[in-house]
């Protein structure tokens, strides 16, 4: 305190431009005139170094004002380093882990580790999950980015593909609901979620088919499928309530497009079916994508955008469910969805 005080009345005074002799400002604070002189020495040699960003100096100028720092800006900059190296192992260690496999000889708590990193902006998560991927789909999908890079090697190369995928969506409430209720509430009446064994009408599933692509992004296409409440259309319903009905429009206009799609039998990935018929007589370009990876194609981004818009509301009748589904499809702005797209080339560098 002596010293800030010392400083900041030196200060005020020259600023105000107030006659004083400094040595009188030394024996008001209790300071000798030596230790004074010094205080007014190192703030001028600090001064002049900051004045001067590049002089070589200024590294090696020390901090004198308040708790000298039990770790070092080095030893933050090595366990950065560490961190860089080694990836998720050296990520999934512990604060003091850290420190230790970096060098760090000072002895601190965790917490003062965390402090000190979090300046670097470094914090703890619970880390982000990756399904399982075996080595002959790897394999595939190392193949198929290449192949993807050599034909479509900057972003507007892929523009031009509308990515088109179906999706499933279940009636009725699902899983655990959250509720608003005060303290000493939770078991009123009111706030208890009966647990009760599924109604045959929330068995059901309401079906439904989009595509996305470069300043294009499709209608939701309803399907029903007779028999079968899991969404598993045949090629038939496939060509005559998906083909004909959203795509064909699009070859009638003259879009200059390329269907993308997954490669299951219903898309026509054998040599002689209906739907491989009705592409090659309607010249509709496509191709299928990487089988056992639906992550590479950006509209199960888009289906993650509906079913979280869904998921605010704890139930629903069928109607009431397909008047959601849309209402999330149109919360996806094309904006989002041209930054997808733009993002499949770095995505196959990956």
């Amino acid at each position: 305190p002596k010293k800030s005080n010392v400083l900041g009345t030196i200060s005020f005074l020259e600023k105000e431009k107030i006659p004083h002799f400094k040595s009188r400002v030394f024996e008001h604070f209790g300071v000798s005139n030596r230790q004074g002189w010094e205080i007014v020495r190192q703030r001028r040699k600090r001064r002049n170094l900051q004045d001067d960003p590049d002089n070589p100096d200024l590294e090696d100028l020390e901090e004198t004002r308040g708790c000298k720092r039990i770790l070092s800006p080095a030893d933050l900059r090595a366990m950065e380093k560490l961190i860089w190296k080694y990836g998720f192992e050296a990520r999934a260690l512990t604060w003091q882990a850290l420190a230790y496999e970096a060098g760090v000889a000072a002895e601190v708590n965790w917490r003062t580790i965390q402090r000190a990193m979090g300046t670097f902006g470094y914090r703890e998560c619970v880390a982000c999950r990756k399904g399982c991927v075996s080595p002959a789909t790897a394999k595939r999908r190392l193949n198929a980015a290449t192949i993807a890079l050599r034909e479509r090697p900057t972003p507007q190369h892929w523009r031009d593909i509308r990515w088109s995928d179906e999706v499933h969506f279940s009636l009725g409430p699902e899983g655990r609901i959250m509720i608003i209720r005060k303290s000493g509430e939770r078991h009123c009446p009111d706030c208890i979620q009966e647990a009760r064994a599924p109604e045959p009408k929330h068995l059901k599933r309401l079906h439904a088919w989009a595509a996305i692509g470069w300043n294009f992004k499709s209608d939701l296409y309803f399907y029903e499928v007779p028999g079968n409440s899991n969404g598993k259309m045949s090629m038939q319903i496939y060509r005559d309530e998906i083909l004909e009905k959203a795509v064909s429009p699009w070859l009638a206009r003259g879009d200059q497009c390329v269907l993308e799609e997954d490669g299951d039998s219903r898309h026509g990935t054998g040599k002689n079916n209906i739907v491989r018929d009705w592409k090659q007589q309607h010249g509709l370009k496509y191709f299928f994508n990487t089988p056992g990876s639906p992550d590479l194609s950006p509209i199960e981004n888009g289906w993650n955008v509906v079913k979280q818009y869904i998921a605010k509301f704890p139930s629903w009748t069928e109607e009431e469910l397909q008047s959601l589904a849309v209402e999330g499809w149109n919360t996806l702005s094309q904006e989002t969805i041209n930054r997808w797209v733009d993002s499949r080339s770095n995505g196959c560098r990956m």
